[in-house]
């Protein structure tokens, strides 16, 4: 399998040996679902920080009322997390599955 940013950096390459070995490969869709896996992971990264950072900040507060307030902010993020996550399982399995299909040039 041909690495992802192989791929990008040669997309034109690819599509014309991809197109001379008779199979088919739509670069636009390749381009689009790369900048979206990216996005998305980006995005779950960064909830993923501000989960750990939260988790931190709740070991350290000082009053039951800050506490709680903490533990409703990570609540809220938890939620978000699990969105995102589902929206890179979905988004991964997309990419790799065009992946797949790119043959070696």
């Amino acid at each position: 399998m041909l690495d992802p940013k192989f791929i990008k950096e040669n997309i034109s390459d690819i599509s014309l040996a991809t197109k001379n070995k008779g199979y088919k490969f739509d670069s636009e869709t390749y381009l689009k679902l790369y900048d979206s896996r990216l996005k998305t992971l980006h995005d779950t990264e960064d909830l993923r920080n501000k989960r750990n950072a939260g988790s931190e900040a709740v070991k350290k507060a000082k009053t039951k009322e800050e506490r709680e307030v903490l533990v409703a902010q990570m609540r809220a993020i938890g939620l978000e997390l699990e969105v995102a996550e589902k929206d890179l399982r979905q988004v991964e399995s997309d990419f790799n599955s065009l992946l797949l299909t790119v043959p070696s040039i």
